[in-house]
């Protein structure tokens, strides 16, 4: 008997919260600001309910923020979007349990700008851009947390020099896919981590560098068991004397790794580690120019 009433009574909260959700009034934010020192902070959360945000800043030394919770087959979607500005700062943060999380940041004719995003949450679809144009010292982070969640990340960062984008994925039974994009642009730092604890990850890696001068710097680790890693760098420029690291360590993986590297004058350096027990490894390095040294260890 008491396990009947406990059936009904969860079975009323289900019907209840679909009720509600049915009800529920989305939550949406529009903010445009011009001019220099804004400000703008944007917090949304909620059951059963749909957030939205769009934030505009035209100016210089411009600050936005948004935080979005969401839970239960509702979506957060977050756009920034910062022009002709320096030291400009954009954080996403978005939250929850099965929630579609979409986010875009474009900053664009700025130098010293950085963009930060941070989506985590249990059985999430994840999706986040970062585009920063023309400017020169940009920052782009992105971390995606969580468990059975499908992870896409896409960072452009192209017309400027001395850019760093970094990206990290995280958890368990997750599909991740992450590509940087630095193009015409020289002295630029790209890092990827995708870490997955034992259980069936697929970790797929792109990284594009090309700029006239070189001096790219790319890295992907992949950690890990039993899982699927797939990791492409390619770095081209007339300047040569870029530097790509790949390390894929664990066991029971699928390993794959392909680094390509132009530049006339050479003087590039790639290093690919696949370590581990029980793994199927794959790896390729073609480097063209004089005075490249390229390493592949397994094992």
């Amino acid at each position: 008997m008491l396990k009947k009433v406990l059936t009904v009574a969860l079975a009323l909260v289900f019907v209840v919260g679909l009720s509600g959700m049915a009800r529920a009034v989305p939550n949406t934010s529009d903010v445009d600001q011009t001019g220099t020192g804004n400000e703008a902070t944007v917090t949304q959360d909620g059951t059963f309910v749909f957030n939205d945000s769009d934030i505009d800043q035209v100016g210089d030394d411009n600050k936005a923020t948004v935080d979005q919770d969401g839970f239960f087959f509702v979506s957060n979607e977050s756009r920034i979007y910062q022009y002709f500005g320096n030291r400009n700062e954009a954080t996403v943060d978005q939250h929850g349990a099965f929630v579609l999380n979409n986010s875009m940041i474009d900053q664009y004719n700025g130098n010293y700008n950085k963009a930060t995003v941070e989506q985590d949450g249990d059985g999430d679809g994840n999706d986040h851009r970062i585009n920063q144009y023309f400017g020169n010292y940009n920052e782009a982070t992105l971390e995606q947390d969580g468990r059975f969640n499908e992870n896409d990340s896409m960072i452009q960062q192209r017309y400027g020099n001395r850019n760093k984008a970094t990206v990290k994925q995280d958890g368990k039974r997750n599909d991740n896919d992450s590509l940087i994009d630095q193009w015409d642009s020289n002295w630029n730092v790209a890092t990827v981590e995708q870490d997955g604890d034992g259980d069936g990850n697929r970790n797929l890696s792109d990284i594009d560098q090309d700029g006239a001068g070189g001096y790219n710097v790319a890295k992907v680790w992949q950690y890990g068991d039993c899982n699927l890693n797939d990791s492409m760098i390619d770095q081209y420029g007339a300047g040569g004397s870029n530097v790509a690291e790949v390390r894929q360590h664990g066991s029971d993986n699928d390993n794959i790794s392909n680094i390509t590297q132009y530049g006339a004058p050479g003087g590039n350096v790639a290093n690919v580690e696949q370590k581990g027990n029980h793994n199927t490894n794959t790896s390729s390095v073609n480097q063209s120019g004089g005075m490249n040294t390229g390493s592949i260890v397994q094992g």
